[in-house]
């Protein structure tokens, strides 16, 4: 007797769209696979982007760009971590320079560029800083673009000179660093992602911003209260808030 039951299987499998007709080549198998975990990744990566507020900050140099940053950072992110900690001590030593300067003039035994690898230039720093002509000098550091944290730090100098000292939260808050090219930093904020962009605000540095509007959704334009009477690094002629007013209203006819 003829045995058909094999063949209407299959017929009925080919009719139902349980089976094939022709067998499935591996590497087509295998490039379906890869396309299906693309388009996942697209889609999860699309989630993300939709979430994500892209933030720009601009201003003209020391304006508090990067304090914003490191603000956010200690508020939403944890703060810092300890490579980058031991890291930026360098930064804080090289914001304290301009006094270990003074120091080096007026004492022929100690090298500048090696006094913060000796702990015991603090007795001499300690001296320097209770000096009464070093207090009106730093009085009117706005004259000549003296950083503004020295009080903090000198204030700090038996911490600061601790051996294995770390600098924490509100040390590396006061440090200053000029900042070059574009610096980016990621945190959340409930569902929200931000991604939060610094430019260097320095004249040499104000041609970059053209580079940074792409999916912008908010721009911060920061400006310094404290600038009012303070000159600038690159030019002790010019006032920073006068500076800033003057790249805004540029930035704004741009703009428009």
């Amino acid at each position: 007797m003829y045995n058909s039951t094999g063949k209407i299987r299959a017929f009925r499998n080919q009719i139902m769209g349980c089976g094939s007709s022709t067998p499935v080549d591996p590497d087509e198998r295998v490039a379906v696979r890869q396309t299906a975990a693309i388009d996942k990744m697209i889609r999860i990566d699309k989630k993300v982007q939709d979430r994500t507020v892209k933030i720009l900050l601009l201003g003209a140099g020391e304006s508090g760009k990067s304090t914003i940053i490191k603000q956010m950072r200690i508020i939403h992110s944890g703060g810092f971590p300890e490579d980058e900690r031991r890291q930026n001590r360098a930064v804080i030593y090289s914001n304290m320079v301009p006094l270990a300067e003074l120091l080096s003039t007026t004492d022929p035994d100690v090298d500048s560029d090696e006094a913060f690898s000796d702990l015991s230039i603090k007795g001499a720093m300690q001296k320097l800083w209770l000096d009464k002509g070093v207090q009106k000098a730093v009085s009117r550091g706005h004259e000549f673009a003296l950083h503004d944290n020295l009080q903090y730090y000198f204030k700090s100098l038996e911490r600061v000179f601790t051996p294995g000292w770390l600098p924490n939260n509100q040390d590396m808050l006061h440090s200053r660093l000029r900042t070059t090219g574009i610096t980016e930093t990621l945190f959340e904020l409930g569902q929200i992602n931000f991604r939060m962009m610094d430019v260097g605000g320095q004249r040499s540095e104000r041609k970059k911003w053209i580079h940074c509007f792409e999916g912008v959704q908010c721009l911060l334009f920061m400006v310094a209260m404290s600038g009012y009477d303070q000159c600038l690094v690159e030019d002790q002629n010019a006032v920073r808030s006068k500076t800033s007013v003057i790249v805004l209203s540029i930035f704004g006819a741009c703009m428009n």
